[in-house]
């Protein structure tokens, strides 16, 4: 028992290393590291078991570790599972805050209004953002768009922005009957 826990912890070690320089932005990664870290405190589990029965005859150890190294799992498995949701109900990631995206949105000269602002993620380092935005009157709108997808991207860093301008509705671009010129 002692022998093969150590071989496990030597690989899992190994593994952890490996899959630590793969950065931590990544999901997929940060569940495989997870996993491998609990096969390692297993490891060790095992190690402590193995020496508290040899020098003590504890049998009740190796229950004991396996029972607490199934608390951190469960614990660590939370914390993806909770991630993983959010990534896959379209959640905002963390560390993005929505109104102020409106609030920046909102501010760029030619906007007149925002709607339909949805923020997710399918990789957390790359988040995407989608805007419909009114435009004033007189506003042009592929201008006003650049402008918005730069103005969101400064305030997020990396992001995939998409922003859908809408012209003003007819009605509304008609000029006062009192700025209207009679021609003779």
């Amino acid at each position: 028992m002692l022998v093969v826990a150590i071989v496990g912890l030597a690989v899992n070690l190994l593994a952890a290393w490996s899959l630590s320089r793969g950065g931590r932005q990544n999901l997929n990664l940060r569940a495989a590291a997870a996993h491998v870290l609990a096969d390692a405190a297993g490891s060790v589990a095992a190690i402590v078991a193995a020496v508290l029965i040899l020098a003590f005859g504890w049998t009740l150890a190796d229950p004991i570790t396996s029972i607490v190294i199934s608390v951190l799992i469960i614990v660590g498995a939370w914390r993806i599972l909770k991630d993983a949701t959010n990534v896959l109900m379209e959640g905002a990631p963390a560390g993005i805050d929505v109104s102020t995206l409106e609030r920046v949105t909102r501010e760029t000269p030619g906007v007149r209004d925002v709607h339909d602002l949805h923020v997710w993620s399918i990789v957390e380092d790359a988040p995407v953002i989608t805007a419909h935005v009114r435009l004033e009157a007189g506003a042009h709108g592929v201008e006003v768009a650049r402008d918005v997808g730069r103005r969101i991207a400064e305030t997020v860093g990396r992001a995939h922005v998409t922003v859908q301008p809408e012209a003003v509705p007819p009605g509304e671009q008609l000029l006062p009957k009192d700025t209207l010129v009679r021609r003779t």
